[in-house]
């Protein structure tokens, strides 16, 4: 799906990736595990060659948005950025269950560490706050996890959030229990919230595809 020109939404198993286009590919999350065969035949049913794929950038390190990492990273030879808090997790030198307040959150976060352990891989690209990498500006956003980052393409006003926006702002009976800290993940909901931007393009939930800023107002407003 063409979200706006050059910016694709590839459907995968329980959320997505995005893909925006150029002179080289920019891929923002590979979704979980065993999704990256369907991740190229998305870019080859588009007329690109998966080889154009040069950056791979992860917004948080669940294995549900970095789990096809390594499997592209070798297919394609693309780098690979996050956020440096987050790089740990990722290349395996922390747990990831760690820290949850909920004792089946840690449980289930444990054996999907030990199911997929081999899918660690090298970060290339160290990602801090208001960096700017390939046209994107690059925000902070704690809470899902420490690492968690949001990505601004201005000249398109569109936001891509990752997990740090739930349920697309909807009536949010319960916390996400993914979370790791409720408290940080309402303050950078706010951050978010003052940019300049009209999509707002979650993982994990539904996309918003006019007045996003307008949405994100009305709920720190409430």
């Amino acid at each position: 799906m063409e979200i706006v020109k050059d910016v694709y939404c590839i459907n995968l198993f329980g959320n997505r990736a995005f893909l925006i286009t150029g002179k080289q590919l920019i891929l923002i999350d590979t979704g979980f595990p065993c999704q990256a065969k369907k991740i190229i035949r998305f870019i080859k049913s588009i007329g690109r060659n998966p080889e154009e794929l040069s950056l791979i950038i992860l917004t948080h390190h669940h294995i549900d948005h970095r789990g096809s990492a390594r499997v592209l990273k070798k297919l394609t030879g693309a780098k690979i950025a996050a956020h440096t808090l987050d790089i740990p997790f990722i290349e395996r030198n922390k747990h990831s269950y760690k820290g949850y307040k909920l004792w089946w959150v840690q449980f289930l976060l444990f054996i999907t560490e030990l199911i997929f352990q081999k899918e660690k891989v090298r970060i290339d690209i160290e990602l801090h706050e208001v960096d700017e990498i390939e046209g994107l500006r690059v925000f902070h956003t704690p809470g899902h996890t420490e690492g968690s980052i949001s990505l601004l393409l201005e000249g398109k006003r569109l936001l891509f959030c990752g997990d740090t926006v739930p349920f697309t702002l909807g009536k949010l009976k319960i916390p996400n229990p993914y979370t790791l800290n409720h408290k940080k993940e309402l303050k950078s909901i706010r951050k978010l919230s003052g940019l300049d931007f009209d999509i707002l393009l979650p993982n994990d939930c539904r996309m918003v595809l006019h007045n996003g800023a307008e949405v994100m107002k009305n709920f720190c407003a409430g």
